[in-house]
């Protein structure tokens, strides 16, 4: 049930920000000099962007913390060993290493919201797939199915979070600083949010 709580929750954040983040929505736009270099950057709805993102930060972060309060007792329930306990928290961040120079890389290739729409309905979907492993048979099955949805999380909140600090690098590159140390502190509390819940 807690699974199927936090999966609602990174679903309505994930269409919140498929909402927010279209072109339509933020009607942001690049005015090019004379010289073709950039001008300015338009941004007519800068505090929608920002209040969604950080909004959108603190459920994934949420999302990502609550296992700890009642995962590894589930998973010792249905077979799994301390060390595969270990691998699937601890897999989650590998990918995260791995996948953000990639995140990069589509970044300039889509564009930034596409990149981070995709991240967080990548989230979404992983994590309510995350939730039928309960209904899953003890061992191996469990386990390869936990491990692989945290690896697939782990992917797009690479592509979430690489994304939202260039976005908001974009918005107001003058207070870059600041809206970061903002966007850190929806990450914080995402993290002190989700474990309570779980219990």
């Amino acid at each position: 049930r807690d699974l199927l709580l936090t999966a609602a929750f990174a679903v309505l954040g994930g269409f919140a920000l498929m909402h927010c983040a279209s072109r339509r929505s933020l009607r942001i736009s690049w005015i090019y000099s004379s010289e073709g270099n950039t001008h300015a950057l338009l941004r007519s709805n800068k505090m929608l962007l920002l209040l969604t993102i950080n909004l959108t930060n603190l459920g994934c972060h949420s999302v990502f913390s609550i296992l700890a309060a009642f995962f590894p007792q589930e998973a010792k329930a249905k077979g799994a060993t301390d060390e595969m306990v270990g691998l699937i928290f601890a897999s989650f961040a590998c990918v995260i290493f791995v996948a953000s120079p990639l995140a990069a890389r589509l970044m300039s290739r889509h564009g930034k919201s596409y990149v981070y729409i995709a991240g967080v309905v990548i989230v979404s979907l992983s994590t309510i797939s995350f939730a039928v492993a309960d209904a899953l048979p003890a061992g191996w099955p469990f386990t390869g199915w936990c491990l692989l949805m945290r690896l697939v999380q782990g992917f797009g909140s690479a592509l979430e979070e690489t994304a939202a600090y260039a976005l908001i690098a974009d918005v107001d590159p003058e207070r870059v600083s600041f809206l970061l140390g903002i966007t850190e502190m929806s990450t914080g509390l995402g993290y002190m949010v989700g474990p309570p819940l779980g219990g």
